[in-house]
């Protein structure tokens, strides 16, 4: 009776114990959400990754029309018609659009800066 007690009560610490943990995780997955969710929350003139005005992470893609242009063809055909519109978009209003995303939809349409 003593054995089945002891196993009883071992199966209950290991429960608390692992779901403590899984809890914990959630906690932290949630809280990493909720950082994800402030950030693309914020002002697309202050984006400089381009996420907000365009959709995509425009922030390791090289200054110039080619590597604007060879970075679009990586993408899907859907997803590069509206990028483009989504440039051509910025374009209208430069004025409040975060500069590197103008440079990017710049030299992507191939138009000056």
């Amino acid at each position: 009776m003593k054995t089945a007690t002891a196993i009883c009560a071992l199966s209950v610490a290991a429960a608390i114990a692992f779901g403590g943990t899984a809890l914990a995780q959630s906690s932290t997955d949630q809280q990493q959400n909720t950082s994800t969710n402030t950030q693309l929350n914020q002002d697309p003139a202050k984006d400089d990754t381009g996420m907000l005005a365009l959709g995509v992470d425009i922030s390791k893609v090289g200054g110039s029309p080619d590597a604007a242009k060879a970075f679009v063809a990586t993408l899907p055909a859907d997803q590069q018609t509206s990028l483009n519109n989504a440039c051509k978009d910025i374009q209208s209003k430069q004025a409040t659009s975060n500069p590197n995303v103008v440079i990017f939809c710049n030299n992507l349409l191939g138009t000056a800066q």
